[in-house]
C-alpha cells in the first residue's frame, strides 16, 4: 500500500511512507526517511543517532484538500567532530513547500492569474510570485489582462 501511495501523490524515491490520515480539510502522509547510514556532512566521518525531528511540507492539492508530507529525519552527531546536523534528504527543497509544489505551482501560473493560482493551491500570492521568479525567462509567458 505504501508504494501505490508513493507513486499515486508522487513523493520522493528517497522517502518511506509510514501511514495516511485525513484531518479536517487535509491529508497527512507520515514518511520517514530510506537512507540507513549517514556520513558527516562536516569531515565525512561516522555518525551515530542523536534525536529525531519532524518536518511539515504542503505536497500536492488533491479534490481540493492539502497533502501534507510529514517527514520524520534523524538527527545525527558525527563520533571524530561532535557535531550535530539533521538528515540532508535531496529531494526535498528547504522552504515549506516541496518540490512537486513549487513545479506545481510554476506551471499552473504560466496561463493563469497569481491570485488565482494562490487561491487554488492554498498559499499567498507573494509566495506564487516567488516561485514564478525562480522560473528562467526564456521560458515563462505573462498572461494578458482581458478586459
Amino acid at each position: 500500500m505504501q508504494e501505490e501511495l508513493q507513486k499515486i501523490f508522487q513523493i520522493p524515491g528517497s522517502l518511506k511512507v509510514r501511514k495516511m490520515e485525513e484531518v479536517g480539510g487535509k491529508t497527512i502522509i507520515h514518511c520517514t526517511v530510506r537512507k540507513q547510514r549517514i556520513a558527516c556532512k562536516h569531515c565525512g566521518g561516522k555518525t551515530t543517532g542523536y534525536d529525531f525531528k519532524t518536518n511539515h511540507k504542503r505536497h500536492t492539492v488533491v479534490g481540493g484538500k492539502t497533502v501534507w508530507l510529514y517527514i520524520t529525519k534523524r538527527r545525527v552527531q558525527c563520533k571524530s567532530c561532535r557535531r550535530v546536523f539533521v538528515e540532508p534528504i535531496e529531494e526535498v527543497s528547504r522552504s515549506h513547500l516541496t518540490n512537486h509544489m513549487i513545479q506545481q505551482i510554476q506551471e499552473k501560473a504560466r496561463g493563469q492569474d497569481y491570485t488565482t493560482v494562490a487561491r487554488e493551491m492554498g498559499v499567498g500570492c507573494a509566495t506564487v510570485c516567488r516561485k514564478v521568479w525562480d522560473l528562467p525567462v526564456s521560458k515563462f509567458k505573462t498572461p494578458k489582462k482581458t478586459n
